[in-house]
């Protein structure tokens, strides 16, 4: 069972609009101003985030308070750009349990995003 799920790596929509979103979202963090906020006209103003990102940035704020255990394995993969296994030991967790919430929020991204699509 460990040697499957070490071979799981994140694939599909889910992941593809997460790689789209960080970006986004680190410059937004250590700008320290908001892409959220119109308009931003600080130096290295880069544009407007697609509607793409946007919507994706909503999603996981609201996994954040909804789902903190994937906001948490989201944020360090895409954000941080950690490996399960290095966020073993901050997170208190097994590599496996971490890659399955990492493959889970990817999904739950995914779901959520072709809800709002569909609506």
């Amino acid at each position: 069972m460990s040697a499957v799920l070490r071979d799981l790596e994140p694939e599909g929509l889910g992941h593809e609009l997460l790689r789209e979103w960080a970006p986004w979202a680190r410059e937004d963090a250590e700008g320290g101003a908001s892409w959220a906020i119109k308009p931003r006209v600080e130096r290295g103003y880069h544009g407007d985030p697609p509607d793409r990102v946007m919507l994706v940035d909503k999603i996981v704020a609201r996994m954040r308070t909804e789902h903190h255990n994937y906001y948490r394995v989201l944020a360090r993969y895409y954000l941080d750009g950690l490996l399960p296994w290095q966020m073993e030991h901050e997170l208190r967790q097994t590599p496996g349990w971490i890659r399955t919430m990492l493959l889970a929020g990817c999904g739950l991204v995914e779901l959520r995003y072709k809800e709002v699509l569909e609506s």
